[in-house]
């Protein structure tokens, strides 16, 4: 029998305690290793229910302290914990306000930190110990100090606890699961940004064949054409022309077939830009083995590949190499550019010796105490090549045993997605998984499907049947494809 989950608000669960303690009162809790700054009532915020908000430094004397702030509600506390992560992958960052009242709105006790890390990407060079923060500790100990503060101030423990998060932000989940997998008991996380030296690798591949030189680069007008021209190769190969390429990897569209056959056009490609697209479809590689060094972008993601293939690197891929790889502020990749065999070597090497990567697949100290882990990734990402998300899944799947993974472990590959869910740009899809992880904790029932939003220039268009892997939607030949209904899931 297969399951539906329909993603929608979480419902509140059953009746709590009234409060233990009053806000105020908190800044006395004692914490090791945690000193209370503040702790004060807020019923100002005009969009918020009224809360305690509660802010912290974890191990205050050292270098690199973390700073921590817990909201917890007044009323109508549902039991829940939920951990969010902060945006930017090396810039200092406090916690996410935005993440925080999406929690407080849905009765969560909701805690965040600023990772741990101060100033630009240079702290690397520094020292590690801003890095250990980032990668996992900040995490750990915010995630610690909110348990006992909920406890102190309702009176009970958190009765379940949840990440649910996308891109940067999900590192806060992904650390726990592998490092310390008694902090959540479901955990759920949008675009795998654990293997940041593949993804940040791929980047870099991208934009150097597109300006290897002039006569490579592409013009922004021209991606529309090229996403035309993928779709009307590959857009029913799940059964319907819906506008999305439902199984990317098997989509065999080349841009050869768009190359100008009298100069230069707005509606074509010149034989440089074939090249440079074939380059981008193949994924990074070794120059001197030919081995792959990351995955590829996806045929019919290109409406999204702006912030990568402009005349200025991803900002983010930049500090990535100028810091944490080759270790040189001065580093111009205008005269040095990225070197995919020795680099890709030097990248590898600063892996093992500092804590970035979340790329450890033995979770069974996850899986053995309940816990659930939840992937998603878009097939049209332009980050993450989303083949990097399948890989580590596939690699869960062997260590801990396919038993075991078909009860505790999902990835979903959504078709179209940019990388996050959300209502805004050409197309997106809007979906909730921590309702998903809610009752998959409850009922013990692995979800199969759910159903997204689909949205255009933001616009709600239509649903869509999101499947678990290796599943797509496929269309059962009647209905709208613009409704989650018309579809069926099934491995190709």
């Amino acid at each position: 029998m297969r399951f539906v989950f329909v993603v929608a608000l979480a419902a509140v669960a059953g009746a709590r305690p009234a409060q233990a303690a009053s806000c105020e009162s908190l800044a006395s809790v004692s914490l090791k290793g945690v000193r209370i700054e503040r702790a004060e009532t807020v019923r100002d915020r005009p969009t918020l229910p009224p809360f305690c908000r509660v802010v912290a430094t974890s191990r205050p004397r050292s270098p690199a302290p973390v700073t921590i702030e817990v909201w917890l509600p007044l009323t109508g506390w549902n039991g829940r914990l939920r951990g969010v992560g902060n945006d930017g992958f090396y810039n200092a960052a406090p916690a996410p306000a935005d993440s925080l009242a999406e929690g407080l709105r849905a009765g969560d006790v909701t805690v965040g930190s600023d990772g741990g890390r101060t100033g630009d990407a240079s702290y690397i060079l520094r020292g590690s110990e801003q890095l250990t923060n980032f990668a996992y500790r900040a995490a750990h100990e915010m995630t610690a100090a909110a348990r006992t503060l909920a406890a102190a101030f309702y009176g009970t423990p958190p009765s379940f606890a949840a990440v649910a998060q996308c891109a940067g932000r999900g590192a806060v989940g992904l650390s726990s699961v592998q490092r310390y997998p008694a902090d959540y008991d479901a955990v759920a996380v949008g675009e795998f940004i654990g293997d940041s030296n593949r993804h940040f690798t791929n980047q870099w591949w991208v934009w150097q064949a597109l300006h290897a030189d002039e006569a490579s680069a592409i013009p922004p007008e021209k991606y529309a054409v090229i996403h035309r021209a993928a779709l009307a190769a590959c857009d029913r190969d799940d059964g319907v022309a819906d506008g999305l390429i439902g199984n990317p990897r098997a989509c065999g569209f080349d841009p050869a077939v768009l190359q100008c056959t009298a100069g230069d056009q707005s509606d074509c490609l010149t034989a440089p830009q074939v090249t440079a697209l074939r380059t981008i479809y193949a994924g990074a590689r070794n120059p001197r083995t030919n081995a792959r060094v990351a995955p590829p972008l996806m045929r019919g993601g290109e409406l999204n590949w702006a912030p990568i293939v402009g005349p200025n690197p991803n900002p983010v891929s930049l500090d990535h190499f100028k810091y944490f790889v080759l270790r040189d502020p001065a580093w111009d990749y205008r005269t040095r550019p990225v070197n995919f065999d020795a680099d890709v070597a030097a990248a590898g090497k600063q892996a093992a010796a500092l804590p970035l990567t979340l790329t450890n697949p033995d979770v069974r100290r996850f899986v053995a105490r309940g816990g659930k882990l939840l992937l998603y990734a878009g097939w049209s990402d332009p980050f993450v090549p989303p083949e990097i998300a399948i890989e580590y899944y596939a690699r869960v799947v062997s260590t801990i045993g396919a038993h075991a993974a078909a009860r505790s472990v999902r990835l979903f590959m959504v078709p179209g997605l940019r990388n996050c869910a959300g209502t805004a740009g050409a197309e997106n899809f809007a979906f909730d998984t921590m309702p998903l992880l809610q009752q998959w904790k409850e009922s013990g029932q692995a979800p199969e499907s759910f159903v997204a939003r689909r949205y255009q220039n933001g616009t709600e268009v239509g649903t869509r049947l999101v499947c678990a892997y290796p599943a797509m939607a496929t269309y059962t030949g009647s209905g709208s494809p613009m409704d989650a209904a018309s579809f069926t899931c099934r491995v190709p």
